[in-house]
């Protein structure tokens, strides 16, 4: 009998919170010479990402289907020397916002643009 309520209560923050933070969050992108970050706030909020630009092997833009008669939204990536994959931005509107950011981190940083699998091609 007192489990119900508290997951009831669980649920109800939670949705709480995910509704604040996606009317009050905003994603900030840095870049400079040495490191390379990701950060969402002013409410914590998963997928924040900082590494060494050093690490940073290739951007690409790809297409992050809507599930059933939903919105297709697109998604800002890294790819980075050791192989990994990381989503930098996500629910882009249109894939030429994540083709302009590509190309001036990449122009900025002298990184040679290369295709990556499941990218959108520009």
């Amino acid at each position: 009998m007192i489990v119900f309520p508290i997951a009831h209560l669980a649920v109800g923050v939670g949705l709480t919170y995910y509704t604040l933070a996606g009317f009050l969050n905003r994603s900030q992108l840095v870049v400079d010479r040495e490191i390379f970050s990701v950060s969402h706030g002013p409410l914590p909020w998963l997928g924040s990402l900082r590494v060494p630009v050093s690490q940073v092997e290739q951007l690409y833009c790809k297409e992050k289907p809507g599930k059933e008669n939903s919105v297709t939204t697109f998604q800002l990536s890294v790819v980075l020397k050791d192989g990994r994959k990381k989503d930098l931005l996500s629910n882009l509107d249109s894939p030429e916002i994540g083709f302009y950011i590509e190309h001036q981190i990449e122009s900025w940083l002298s990184i040679p643009d290369r295709p990556v699998r499941g990218e959108i091609p520009h």
